[in-house]
This record gives structure tokens, C-alpha cells and sequence, in this order.
């Protein structure tokens, strides 16, 4: 499994490389916005092919037709989806182009930035969200996805598992309105074993590689530093480092 990370930067770059023009990062990310969890998870994968040069004939062809060719200048422009509007502190950008997906022969994942719930007036705080979706003949049932929203309490633990600090385990649970979702992830050789379970249903099993980790831990880190961006990035270390010496 090869990770190739679906953002609209990352887009104009390959489409660059492969020989067609392609419009500003910023109009192919509002497209890739426009789509459901299952249309996204299917053009990334075969964004992914396209990237690697294992493209069937005339995906490539599709592919530019959805996200490269010129938009109709009077096409609907209707309202612009929730993850646009969200506020500006985040710049719009680390929201619009965060995440990825990752891919493994049972399940795969979704990792982005996402907005803790809060009250109305409450300022704005940042988290991760992970989605897990497990295969089902060729595909991924992304509209059974399990959806898992990392606290304020378990953000900071998270970046410290991810950066090597503490135990090598680490496991949340009580999540949902049903208090019936868990995570838990383990450092292995050579990955992290990622674990997403609602109910009684088996679980989104799926082992991330370095590249994916560090994906991850990037997204951890920027919500930290959305939350508190008063704070160093030094400081930040080291008190994730603290927080792996607390752990038992």
C-alpha cells in the first residue's frame, strides 16, 4: 500500500507532471470539498493510480474532466459546502486540504482536521477525526463508516503516542450519542495498528505505515497549534514529551 496524499496542491502537481494544465490548488480542493465520503474515497484511489502511473485507460481522461477542466461560468453557484464556511482562524486552507485516506486490504481510513462541538458562542477548537470504512467485495462501505472525533482530553495524548512518547498502546472509548464507539492504536514494527469499533460490530482494522503516521501526527499538531497558536512549537514538544512521561 502506497500512500499519496489527495489534496488540490497535490493534484496541480501531478497533473503538472503528467503534461495537463491545471487550475489553481485552491478551485480543485472546492471540488474535491463537493463530494460525498464514498465519490471522495473513489477519486482518491484512483488519484492514486494516476500518481503512480497504473491508471486504467481513460481514467486519466476522467479524472481531468472532474477535477481540471474549466468550470461552466454560469453553472449553479449555490451555497458552498459546511467545511468552506468554517471560520477563519483556520485560514480556510487547513481545513479544505487536510487529510488523507489510507488503504488496506480489509478497511480504510479517513483522517482529517475537523471542529470540536461546541456551544454557540464558544470559541472555535480544533480536533482530528478519523473514519473508517471496511471493504465489501471490491469496495469500501463508507456509508456504514464508523466516525470517531478526538476530545480535547485525548488530542494532546494522541500527539504524544505519535511521537513515540508514553505507553505504546493507546485506547479511548464511550464516543457516540449510543456511548458505544472506541479507537485504539498500537505502535508495531514498522506501523501502527489502528482500531475504529461501534457496538457489537467488528471493528475498522487497519495497519498505518510511516508515511500515514506522520500524516497523522502533521494533523495533531495543527490542531494543537490552531487551538493555542500563542503557544511555541518547542514548547509544544515538550509538553507532549511530559504528557508520554505521566503515562503509566
Amino acid at each position: 500500500m502506497t500512500f499519496v496524499e489527495f489534496t488540490g496542491s497535490q493534484v496541480v502537481r501531478v497533473l503538472s507532471h503528467r503534461g495537463t494544465h491545471a487550475p489553481s490548488a485552491r478551485e480543485i480542493s472546492s471540488r474535491i470539498e463537493a463530494l460525498d465520503a464514498e465519490e471522495r474515497a473513489s477519486a482518491s484511489d484512483k488519484f492514486r493510480r494516476i500518481a503512480l502511473g497504473v491508471e486504467s485507460p481513460g481514467e486519466l481522461e476522467d479524472f481531468i474532466k472532474q477535477f481540471a477542466s474549466p468550470r461552466d461560468a454560469h453553472a449553479d453557484s449555490g451555497p458552498r459546502p459546511l467545511r468552506s464556511q468554517l471560520p477563519s482562524q483556520a485560514a480556510g486552507s487547513e481545513l479544505r486540504d487536510s487529510g488523507f485516506h489510507a488503504y488496506g486490504s480489509a478497511a480504510a481510513v479517513k483522517i482529517e482536521l475537523d471542529l470540536l462541538r461546541t456551544e454557540a458562542d464558544a470559541p472555535a477548537r480544533y480536533t482530528v477525526r478519523i473514519e473508517g470504512a471496511k471493504k465489501r467485495g471490491e469496495r469500501f462501505d463508507w456509508a456504514g463508516k464508523v466516525m470517531f472525533q478526538l476530545t480535547k482530553r485525548e488530542l494532546p495524548v494522541v500527539g504524544a503516542f505519535l511521537l513515540g512518547h508514553g505507553n505504546s498502546k493507546v485506547e479511548f472509548s464511550n464516543h457516540g450519542p449510543n456511548a458505544n464507539k472506541s479507537l485504539s492504536a498500537e505502535r508495531q514494527v514498522g506501523k501502527i495498528f489502528l482500531k475504529l469499533q461501534e457496538g457489537r460490530s467488528s471493528p475498522v482494522a487497519i495497519p498505518l505505515e510511516p508515511p500515514e503516521v506522520h500524516a497523522w501526527g502533521e494533523l495533531v499538531l495543527t490542531a494543537l497549534a490552531l487551538n493555542q497558536p500563542h503557544v511555541p512549537v518547542a514548547a509544544q514538544l515538550d509538553l507532549l514529551r511530559a504528557i508520554g512521561r505521566l503515562s503509566p
